[in-house]
């Protein structure tokens, strides 16, 4: 029998190898974002946003209306994003992938890894990560972002699935899966504060999951927001900010709102690179979450 420290040693060395795998993976999907993306260069620079751990166009932690890529009508665009997350407790790894067909469209795929390291050497658990996966479909209902001035909405829907539920069910979730359905708003004036560009975006969000899905998943859907703000500092540079609200049922420990401030580079149309500062509260009873994100994105 596997003694409480060897098992915790070998579940820190299956999680040291998962992410030299996720490392190669992100890789790859960043090279088929850069190649893929030549058909779609239709839309000013930057007003698409960036690519959210959950794989849907938005921000790093929020989903906007826009879809993925430079896709106009009769064009299709794929993007591709590797995005980590550093607290000091916890760590986030995230590979995602995005299609976006006739600027109508958007189908988006995402798998993330959040280490547990911490609580492994604490004891507190063997378990060394968890894994959500997430299969998203955006639809542009009406408007554009730009162009409209009503702005743009879009519905979307993710089925996220848990693949480790062992942690998750011991937490008090009564599912390894569930769906998300949000209704997404988003505005761009080129004519903002200080003759500068603006960008604002609201999302009404129905979840079932326990901080988004890697705790799992309740059978009932509570509703919670979102938003966001971006100003242009130039062609190439956005600042802004992000707000998630959050649903907190969680038995044993309260589930914190999001928030984060970011930076973003968009030297071309091809790659793009985003820097956060960001503040997740507590998160399974382990207090005071802060650090950084970094995402790096090729289309």
């Amino acid at each position: 029998m596997m003694l409480p420290r060897a098992k915790a040693k070998a579940a820190m060395a299956r999680s040291r190898r998962a992410s030299s795998r996720l490392a190669t993976g992100l890789c790859c999907l960043l090279c088929c974002g850069w190649n893929a993306a030549g058909a779609a260069d239709g839309r000013l620079l930057g007003v698409t946003g960036l690519t959210s751990l959950d794989g849907s166009t938005g921000g790093g932690m929020t989903s906007w209306a826009m879809l993925a890529g430079y896709a106009e009508n009769d064009e299709f665009g794929l993007s591709g994003a590797a995005s980590v997350i550093r607290t000091g407790d916890f760590d986030v790894t995230a590979l995602a992938a995005a299609a976006n067909w006739n600027n109508r469209l958007e189908i988006s795929l995402a798998s993330q890894r959040l280490s547990l390291d911490t609580l492994v050497e604490q004891g507190m658990t063997t378990q060394a990560d968890l894994r959500l996966d997430t299969i998203g479909l955006k639809w542009r209902l009406t408007g554009d972002a730009l162009y409209d001035p009503r702005g743009q909405f879009s519905l979307g829907l993710q089925y996220k699935r848990n693949a480790d539920f062992e942690l998750a069910r011991q937490a008090g979730a009564q599912r390894n899966h569930g769906v998300d359905v949000y209704l997404a708003w988003s505005r761009v004036w080129l004519d903002g504060p200080w003759h500068r560009p603006l960008l604002l975006n609201g999302t009404l969000r129905a979840s079932q999951a326990h901080q988004t899905g890697f705790l799992g998943f309740d059978r009932d859907h509570r509703l919670n927001a979102e938003a966001a703000v971006g100003v242009f500092l130039s062609r190439n540079w956005l600042v802004g900010a992000e707000y998630r609200n959050k649903p907190d049922r969680l038995p044993f420990a309260a589930e914190d709102d999001w928030a984060d401030v970011y930076v973003a580079w968009f030297p071309t149309k091809r790659w793009q690179l985003a820097l956060a500062w960001l503040d997740l509260g507590d998160i399974g009873g382990v207090e005071g979450q802060r650090g950084w994100y970094l995402t790096v994105q090729g289309r």
